[in-house]
């Protein structure tokens, strides 16, 4: 399967990459958002397989790819940002790229797919989604940051959030956090994103009983949700599937346990087989450049 490079431009002008498997069938796009702190081809298998299947897919280097990049702009300037720095609702403007892109290219069924945190980004864009073209959003193992940093740091992480808040507060938020267990230093201003309840990055708060996932309340597309009974980063994996459920079941929402772990490595074609089926009906609905905003 051929594929290319192509430069993706911003609305606020940075050049981001894209890895562009294009399908002689011109008919469907999948957008491909990578998770925190990897790249776009960290899931190059799961990537070649939604090819595979006859759409044409758009794996983005976001903006916060691996832990620091150099994103160069449109001016020639550059700024080094990465996981450790971005600035998470910037995302708009990354996925907004990339549907312009394919809108110049002629695409007018797209499809956001994001695994892990890019499942956060792709929720996050469609709650103020205004395209069209844009049918529906594919979710791959998503979680609750919160959760999972608490588990991996306990006590620790009290300390880490109060030593980012005093970072912040004494205009050193783009310092970087090491130690205390991290596996990767983040800004203090990236730490409070990640990990704070009223963050636009807690998109799936599992570890809330109470919440009504508001974020994700607010779209309207379609989507799909896909976790692992063997996913490490989450308690269990069916009874959030369940929550999800109840809390998001539209009449065209999938929601699917796979017998996976994290990446769902080795259940590739599983996974998109059941994707394919839900994106081929949701391809034939006939008022999807008619609805309201």
């Amino acid at each position: 399967m051929m594929f290319s490079i192509e430069k993706i431009i911003t609305k606020d002008n940075f050049i981001l990459e894209g890895l562009f498997f294009e399908a002689d069938n011109r008919e469907v796009a999948v957008i491909f958002i990578h998770g925190f702190p990897t790249n776009f081809c960290k899931d190059i298998n799961l990537i070649k397989r939604m090819g595979s299947l006859g759409y044409s897919v758009l794996s983005l280097n976001t903006r916060g790819h691996d832990i620091l990049s150099i994103i160069p702009k449109v001016d020639k300037g550059y700024e080094v940002i990465g996981s450790a720095k971005e600035n998470f609702e910037d995302c708009v403007f990354d996925i907004g790229g990339a549907i312009g892109f394919l809108k110049e290219k002629g695409y007018k069924k797209i499809f956001l797919m994001g695994i892990s945190s890019g499942a956060d980004k792709v929720g996050f864009y469609l709650s103020r989604n205004k395209e069209s073209v844009v049918l529906g959003g594919i979710f791959i193992s998503p979680g609750s940051n919160i959760s999972i940093i608490r588990n991996e740091l306990g006590e620790d992480f009290f300390k880490l959030r109060e030593k980012a808040l005093k970072c912040i507060d004494e205009g050193k938020g783009d310092e970087l956090l090491f130690g205390l267990g991290m596996d990767f230093p983040v800004s203090c201003k990236r730490f409070v994103s990640l990990y704070s309840e009223d963050s636009s990055e807690n998109v799936f708060p599992f570890h809330n009983k109470n919440s009504d996932f508001p974020i994700l309340a607010k779209i309207k597309e379609t989507i799909f949700v896909a976790l692992g009974e063997e996913d490490s980063f989450l308690e269990d994996p069916k009874l959030l599937l369940k929550v999800l459920k109840s809390k998001l079941g539209g009449k065209s929402n999938e929601f699917k346990l796979f017998k996976a772990e994290h990446s769902f490595d080795g259940v590739e074609e599983e996974l998109v087989c059941q994707i394919k089926a839900w994106v081929g009906g949701n391809c034939k609905l006939k008022n999807y450049l008619a609805r309201e905003r």
